[in-house]
Order: structure tokens, then C-alpha cells, then sequence
């Protein structure tokens, strides 16, 4: 014999082929979901940590000046998140701030809402009273 192969057809035949299919659909039904959550948790994580880089710039300006600065004298590149999924809202007085993360966009249907950071520490969600809990949307 000199080792040579049948005469034939030679390739996938359809039920290889729609049995791959299957099988690479199932794996994207189960993987889109969870890479969803971890992109929707990552835009939070941005937008808190510009809550609390405002929060601290607010402070800083507090210190030197003894009173928090008006709203509309935070830079406006403060007030800008990564990728502007979220819009920064900042309500001073002298002796408080407000700040609010608005999520925008394709990111407005966040399970977490509007994040919100008040003087005293005090960290606030929109869902507060449901799941999740404001623990769950700002520690993780």
C-alpha cells in the first residue's frame, strides 16, 4: 500500500458544521451576559472615582479657603468622566456639596442609577431602597 487516502469527499459534512454552530451560540448566550455586567461595573467604578476626585478637590479648595467654591468654579475637565458615560452634576453652599453621577447613554438603564456623594461622606443611589443595595454599587 503506498498510503494513500479513499477517494471522496473530504471536508466537514453539515451536522459537524451546525453542531459547531451550536455549540459557539450556547457559548455566546452564556459569556455576553456576564462580559455586560463587567463592562457596566467598570463605567461605575469610573464614575465613582470622579465623585470622589471632585469631593476631594472641593476639599482642598475648602481648606485654603474656608469654604467650598461655587459649582461653576470646579474646572470643567473635573466634571468629565472616562468615556462621559456618566455627567457630573456638583451643587455647592459654603458649608455643603452635593454630587451627582448621572449615567448616560447606553449606560442610562444602570441597575445603580444616579450615584450621588454628599459633604459628610454619605454615598446614595438612586435604587437605594432596592437590589442593589448602595453597599453593593459603591464597594464593588
Amino acid at each position: 500500500m503506498s498510503g494513500r487516502h479513499p477517494a471522496g469527499p473530504r471536508g466537514f459534512s453539515l451536522v459537524e458544521l451546525l453542531l459547531t454552530m451550536a455549540i459557539v451560540g450556547v457559548m455566546a448566550a452564556v459569556a455576553l451576559p456576564s462580559y455586560a455586567s463587567y463592562v457596566s461595573r467598570a463605567r461605575r467604578v469610573a464614575g465613582r472615582s470622579s465623585l470622589v476626585q471632585v469631593a476631594h478637590w472641593l476639599e482642598r479648595a475648602a481648606t485654603s479657603s474656608g469654604r467650598y467654591p461655587d459649582a461653576v468654579d470646579i474646572p470643567p475637565g473635573l466634571l468629565r468622566t472616562d468615556g462621559d458615560h456618566y455627567r457630573l452634576i456638583a451643587v455647592t453652599t459654603a458649608i455643603t456639596f452635593q454630587l451627582e453621577a448621572v449615567p448616560q447613554g447606553p449606560h442610562a438603564g444602570d441597575r445603580c442609577g444616579t450615584l450621588t456623594l454628599l459633604h459628610s461622606g454619605e454615598r446614595k443611589t438612586s435604587n437605594a431602597t432596592s437590589d442593589p443595595t448602595v453597599d453593593a454599587c459603591w464597594n464593588r
